[in-house]
């Protein structure tokens, strides 16, 4: 056993502790919800600046920031970290800018996907739906493979059943 490792049982205990617990307040939180598929869908003005924010800041970022942000600051040095966080916060401040321009002069399409069937036709909406599906399995696939590292650094125990149990809690309460 590595001393620089939990245990077997304690890190078994933490994790699953946690998961169980954010089970809870998903599927609580859940149940608070709307469940109106309209409301769901468009959600138009119904978040503040923050929070669109920090999600998108989320998102863009996300377990990258364990991989990515030390490899450029051990390669670029200071350079490489302003350099990452430039690159990681532009696409943001261009959704910023843009944003309220496009809501201005397409008042009627409230997603990208009624935009594009609009303006482009049904076939280009669905190479755009199959590009963002395509991304969000390579997203999924960075963020896991981010979490089995963890484990794997951090605990003695094989990460692949703990990274499948947090991926059927993640689809559960979604």
């Amino acid at each position: 056993m590595d001393p620089n490792k939990l245990s077997s049982g304690l890190s078994s205990g933490i994790i699953y502790t946690s998961l169980g617990i954010f089970l809870a307040i998903g599927l609580a939180a859940g149940r608070r919800s709307s469940k109106d598929l309209n409301k769901f869908i468009k959600s138009l003005y119904t978040q503040g600046f923050l929070s669109i924010g920090f999600n998108f800041v989320a998102v863009n970022i996300g377990s990258s920031l364990f991989y990515a942000l030390p490899e450029f600051g051990t390669i670029g040095g200071v350079f490489g970290v302003f350099s990452y966080s430039i690159a990681a916060v532009l696409p943001i401040l261009t959704l910023g800018i843009i944003g309220p321009i496009f809501r201005t002069h397409n008042p009627e399409n409230w997603s990208m996907s009624s935009f594009i069937i609009d303006r482009f036709g049904v076939y280009l909406n669905t190479l755009y739906c199959l590009l963002c599906v395509v991304f969000m399995v390579l997203y999924l696939v960075g963020e896991l493979t981010t979490v089995y590292g963890a484990f794997q650094l951090l605990t003695d125990i094989n990460p692949t059943v703990p990274v499948i149990i947090l991926a059927v809690v993640t689809v559960t309460y979604s």
